[in-house]
């Protein structure tokens, strides 16, 4: 059954698209967030399989999955280069750091400025790519790590696509409108939007 056209005016189009635009951005924010978890599960992971002298560390088989490559990257150097205690801490450092950077700019790139959702789209998509070279050369590869950092960066780098496209809706919205409190039908609104794309 094909859906009924709905009448649409200028604050539910607009409306709409910052809600779309807020929730696939907010992704930023969640990237950081989840790379602390992976990391906090990996140290407990490695802590469990390590040796009793706390020198001889095992890379944990689903723990780091979830982090950022950038994040992997630099806690399989600390962990070939120090001791278990030592390591932990900084790794736990460095997620905290890093992860509070992201959710900051998550936050601040869902609340419409333009130019940190691009830096936070940019740097998904840096280490999106960075994550072949990385699991070929520098991470122990396993298939479940891998599936994981696969599914997660595909999906980070998907809302924030996502997000870019529905700030600009907003702004083509503004422009069909004109500022006028009149109805159009729900699918002229999206033909022009799509028409009228730069």
């Amino acid at each position: 059954m094909k859906a009924k056209r709905q009448p649409m005016n200028y604050r539910s189009a607009h409306n709409r698209a910052v809600r779309m635009y807020q929730r696939s951005s907010i992704f930023i924010l969640w990237a950081g967030i989840v790379n602390v978890f992976a990391c906090l599960i990996g140290v407990i992971q490695s802590a469990l399989n390590s040796s009793f002298e706390g020198l001889a560390y095992a890379w944990p088989k689903s723990g780091f999955a979830l982090a950022l490559v950038a994040q992997m990257v630099v806690n399989n150097l600390l962990l070939k280069s120090m001791s278990a205690v030592g390591a932990d801490l900084l790794i736990m450092l460095v997620a905290l750091v890093v992860g509070g950077a992201l959710a900051f700019l998550g936050f601040l790139a869902s609340r419409g400025r333009k130019w940190l959702l691009f830096i936070g789209t940019a740097i998904i998509a840096l280490d999106f790519a960075g994550m072949f070279f990385a699991y070929a050369y520098m991470i122990p590869y396993n298939w479940t790590n891998y599936a994981f950092t696969l599914v997660l960066h595909v999906l980070l780098l998907g809302a924030c696509v996502v997000a870019i496209v529905e700030f600009y809706n907003v702004l083509h919205i503004e422009k069909i409108f004109n500022g006028e409190a009149s109805s159009k039908m729900e699918e002229d609104v999206e033909s022009e939007v799509i028409a009228s794309g730069e």
